[in-house]
């Protein structure tokens, strides 16, 4: 001003204090799991705090434990002594499980000894296709004996898939197999040949070791692996009796499923049998689950036909699975309405 006598100075100091430095990561759990929130704060002496408070045990420390149902974007707020604070989201994504099944069939058949029994293991993906597996067949080597050099091994109609077995000990066998095209319902068959012992219901166990080069079990993280075993019932004989073997003039065999797309009301399923024996007919939906048995007795040789009404299936993808003593056979169709 220009009156002096109104003349005034003043000054002002202006502190600009630091806010906490913070780090978080995001975390993907699977839906049911739990796992710890982490905040890395380069102070020690700091209030937290998480919104909302939905899944979390705590909402007042750095470290709160989180139950993931669904996904969640958490935003984590941390204030100094100085009441400066640092904002921060967290996400938490959830990744589906996946469920492996993994089942070892027979049809308990009745056999004698070095009559062959055909064997059935299916393996199923609810989301990752299978390229490879390994699987542990365990059975009693007092009853059964393997001979990979003889004995025959099935995989479906999967041509660009190889499969071999290797008998690591008395009463273990490994089966690997691999391909170049990924499936997502697999199933091998093998025949066990040689049987030592007549003893009744024996039982014959599944372990699956690897699915696509890495090794699984039961309760691994985002993963549920189903296994089931089965039996074999050894038939009690006469220990002179005489084995008569006849040729027959059919060849066993699944046909094509006509016509493919399947649209009429009655689907029409052909076979034939060449050695009379147990015979088991699945129909199997998209997923690997059997949905019919319309076949599941001992028939003799001869040519077969079975009819199945539309409306016991619905619209999708089917796999048509004859079980035999002569192997394994497979049909695929597709059912439209």
């Amino acid at each position: 001003t220009t009156d002096e006598r109104f003349t005034s100075i003043d000054s002002v100091k202006i502190t600009v204090l630091p806010v906490p430095e913070i780090e978080a990561d995001n975390i993907v759990l699977c839906a049911g799991e739990s796992s710890k929130l982490m905040v890395r704060c380069n102070e020690s002496n700091v209030k937290y705090s998480w919104f909302p408070p939905q899944g979390l045990d705590r909402t007042d420390i750095a470290d709160p434990v989180v139950f993931a149902q669904k996904p969640m974007t958490y935003t984590v707020t941390v204030t100094n002594a100085q009441g400066c604070s640092s904002i921060k989201t967290v996400q938490v994504n959830i990744q589906e499980r996946e469920r492996i099944r993994g089942e070892l069939v027979s049809q308990k058949l009745a056999v004698e000894p070095d009559e062959p029994s055909a064997l059935t293991l299916q393996l199923w993906s609810r989301i990752t296709p299978f390229t490879s597996f390994k699987a542990r067949i365990r059975y009693d080597k007092t009853v059964f004996q393997f001979n990979p050099s003889s004995d025959t091994l099935l995989l479906g109609t999967i041509s660009t898939w190889q499969i071999r077995a290797i008998e690591e000990g008395p009463g273990e066998l490994v089966l690997m197999a691999e391909g170049t095209t990924p499936v997502q319902n697999l199933i091998a068959g093998f025949e066990l040949n040689t049987f030592l012992a007549r003893q009744r219901d024996k039982e014959i166990r599944l372990l699956l070791e690897e699915v696509n080069g890495h090794n699984i079990s039961e309760g691994d993280s985002c993963r549920d692996v189903v296994t089931r075993s089965t039996e074999i019932a050894l038939e009690d004989i006469c220990a002179g009796a005489i084995r008569f073997v006849r040729l027959g003039e059919n060849v066993t065999n699944l046909y094509d499923v006509f016509p493919n797309p399947v649209t009429s009301s009655v689907l029409n399923i052909s076979y034939s049998i060449g050695i009379p024996g147990n015979v088991s007919l699945k129909i199997y939906d998209s997923r690997g689950t059997p949905v019919i048995t319309p076949v599941d007795h001992f028939a003799g040789e001869g040519e077969y036909n079975v009819s199945i009404g539309h409306n016991e299936l619905g619209a999708g993808l089917y796999t048509c699975v004859l079980t035999t003593g002569q192997g394994l056979f497979t049909k695929s169709f597709l059912l439209l309405k």
